[in-house]
């Protein structure tokens, strides 16, 4: 995904501090790098968003990570 679709997404659901804290450097932009959007849009859609705005970056990484391992063995599940 690229940063500035990242960073629409994040700002799209409230989380833009979250993305300026976190990922806005390259250095932590390798969680989104081959995801696609939809598969970040699902996870905000399944997450409390001011829990994650509390998130350490590793909770977010490992929830993420987490998200996406479950998404990627049953991808039809519909989260909303």
């Amino acid at each position: 995904m690229q940063q500035k679709q990242l960073e629409d997404i994040f700002d799209f659901y409230g989380l833009s501090e979250v993305y300026r804290g976190n990922f806005e450097d390259l250095e932590h932009h390798w969680l989104f790098k081959d995801v696609e959007a939809t598969i970040l849009e699902d996870f905000f859609n399944s997450h409390d968003c001011e829990d994650l705005e509390c998130c350490t970056l590793e909770e977010f990484c490992f929830l993420f990570m987490n998200f996406q391992s479950v998404h990627a063995q049953i991808p039809h599940v519909y989260y909303y």
